[in-house]
């Protein structure tokens, strides 16, 4: 993820993977979800926000913006897919 965020290859001990590592524990430990379901889910969801909606949005930015929405898991028993379908939308408006 941190080599997508980046546009090339990034080293193991870059801060953006320990970050990106961190964040997917998180989430999986939120949603219950597996964590490669996690980033395609995340890799899709950023690029409907580019391609679609013509926001600028990293794939960091995408998962910190997902992982500070996670409590919607955990509180409401919602689905990581509709935290982030929720999330598209808010970012696509603003």
């Amino acid at each position: 993820m941190a080599s997508i965020n980046a546009g090339h290859s990034v080293k193991a001990d870059d801060v953006t993977v320990v970050r990106f590592r961190f964040l997917l524990k998180e989430l999986r430990d939120a949603s219950g979800e597996q964590p490669e379901q996690i980033k395609d889910m995340l890799v899709k969801g950023q690029n409907i926000l580019t391609a679609v909606y013509g926001k600028k949005i990293t794939l960091l930015e995408f998962t910190e913006a997902a992982y500070k929405k996670k409590h919607l898991v955990l509180s409401q028993g919602m689905q990581f897919q509709m935290l982030l379908s929720t999330l598209i939308v808010e970012i696509a408006h603003q």
